[in-house]
């Protein structure tokens, strides 16, 4: 079963690329190669994003039995990618979990799960009521960044109470 980037679950459903998010159900995160994995994040003004706070989270779990990982996403021209180093760490960690399923399913079904974590701070008194994002993603080496999220109002990806979290960003605005 595939889990991936829980803030589809916040987001309003018009937002969503219905296509988009079709390919993604079709994504195993057990095998996605992690270097071809890269996200475009447009922020609305008011919010600008905190250095070092973009991750992709990967995990799995086969009944109690959990592993996963949390790995920082550089932003490179525009789009945030794993490093070389953490693409190789986050394969490992897949093959750790494909050597639970080479071992049988008597524990269960192995799930996977992806997801994604941003974090901004807001500039000039942060982002207005109606404020909107959007999130383009890729999923092939080379291949093209498609709409994940289309103009979703920042308040229903991340909540009023995500909101009120915001800080100010530290140094010139």
């Amino acid at each position: 079963m595939l889990r991936f980037l829980p803030v589809l679950t916040l987001c309003a459903c018009s937002a969503v690329a219905p296509l988009t998010a079709l390919r993604l159900s079709a994504l195993d995160p057990l095998t996605a190669d992690p270097a071809a994995i890269a996200l475009a994040v447009t922020l609305p003004d008011g919010l600008r994003f905190l250095p070092g706070t973009a991750r992709l989270e990967f995990g799995a779990s086969r009944g109690a039995e959990t592993v996963g990982d949390s790995f920082t996403l550089q932003e490179q021209d525009g789009l945030f990618v794993l490093s070389e180093a953490d693409a190789a760490r986050m394969r490992q960690v897949q093959a750790e979990v494909i050597d639970w399923k080479a071992e049988g399913q008597s524990e269960g079904p192995t799930e996977g799960r992806l997801g994604i974590a941003l974090g901004a701070c807001g500039v000039n008194g942060g982002p207005g009521p109606d404020a909107t994002g959007s999130v383009f993603i890729r999923l092939e080496q080379g291949g093209d960044l498609l709409p994940l999220i289309v103009d979703g109002r920042i308040v229903d990806l991340i909540g009023l109470t995500g909101i009120e979290a915001i800080v100010p960003c530290e140094g010139p605005e």
